[in-house]
């Protein structure tokens, strides 16, 4: 089943939409989901610019880090990596995300690798 969005329809959208049929978590951690947001037009009073949200699949929690910089985002995903997977004594096994150079960047390439995470 495909659901047409109106809107795309009226505006002549080209890319297709995700389809209906995409695996979904079956425990807490199985698939995390990221994006990054920024920059932002202002900035907070102390100099944020970016924030980065965290999404769990199951649970549907989610997480949001504000950031300086896009170069804090790896950072700050390896820290709450670390920190949700003691929370849950369980180890992400996949994260969703658009494959930004903020994501493809090495040391966190090189964590997820050393994790298996996909």
């Amino acid at each position: 089943m495909i659901v047409t969005c109106i809107i795309n329809v009226r505006a002549k959208a080209t890319r297709k939409p995700f389809g209906v049929n995409r695996t979904r978590a079956t425990a807490p951690l199985d698939i995390l989901h990221t994006d990054v947001v920024g920059p932002l037009e202002v900035n907070t009073w102390d100099g944020f610019r970016y924030f980065v949200t965290v999404l769990d699949d199951y649970t549907h929690f989610s997480a949001t880090f504000l950031l300086r910089g896009k170069n804090e985002v790896s950072q700050a995903l390896i820290n709450y990596i670390k920190n949700i997977e003691n929370f849950w004594t369980r180890t992400v096994k996949k994260i969703r995300l658009d494959n930004g150079g903020e994501y493809v960047a090495t040391h966190f390439k090189q964590f997820c690798m050393s994790k298996g995470i996909t």
